[in-house]
């Protein structure tokens, strides 16, 4: 995937924001697909949908792009505001968790967390860098390891939602901030050792 793939995602998203149409998860994840489809990395037929994930029971693989050569995982999250008081600790959680659930897998191949949110989410980021090691300004090609040391900073709320830390390196390769106060962050995890 390259920057081009991210450009036109960005341009799928930003239309749909503009054109006022309830925005979901799904519909981030389809313009995520749409865009790999237009500038001709996959074809429709290479996407795969929620797979079940091969060592945690009842949990599934957003997709699955099985290219010849190459399978790319992938993990998409969507925070937006809503009405619900749901804490800010528990979405933060949410995000990290898909990082651990891909960091689980085994299989050769790309991982990646595609991640789209609003202005709540992103200014709690910023707000609170010292629980999350600034991973949130860096820029590409930037990366932080996720393990127990790293939860050392972080509060019970956040680390019951992402659960036990699993030595993995998250490394930041795509960043984009909109005039909507929208934001994407697309991650690619790299699995550490693990005992």
């Amino acid at each position: 995937m390259n920057q081009t793939i991210y450009g036109k995602f960005e341009e799928y998203l930003i239309n749909r924001i503009s054109s006022g149409q309830h925005l979901t998860e799904d519909s981030v994840r389809y313009s995520f697909f749409a865009a790999l489809i237009n500038q001709k990395f996959c074809k429709q037929a290479d996407v795969i949908l929620e797979i079940p994930h091969p060592k945690i029971t009842n949990a599934e693989i957003d997709s699955l792009i099985k290219l010849p050569k190459l399978n790319i995982f992938l993990e998409f999250k969507y925070h937006r505001k809503t009405r619900s008081n749901s804490p800010k600790p528990d979405k933060a959680g949410s995000l990290f968790k898909d990082f651990n659930r891909l960091s689980l897998l085994e299989q050769d191949g790309l991982k990646y967390v595609i991640y789209f949110t609003d202005y709540e989410m992103a200014a709690y980021f910023k707000k609170h860098q010292s629980q999350y090691g600034e991973f949130w300004l860096y820029k590409e090609k930037e990366s932080f390891e996720f393990n127990d040391q790293y939860l050392l900073n972080t509060n019970k709320t956040f680390r019951k939602a992402c659960g036990e830390s699993k030595n993995c390196r998250v490394e930041t390769i795509y960043t984009s901030k909109f005039k909507t106060a929208h934001e994407i962050r697309i991650f690619q995890i790299h699995s550490g050792n693990r005992s």
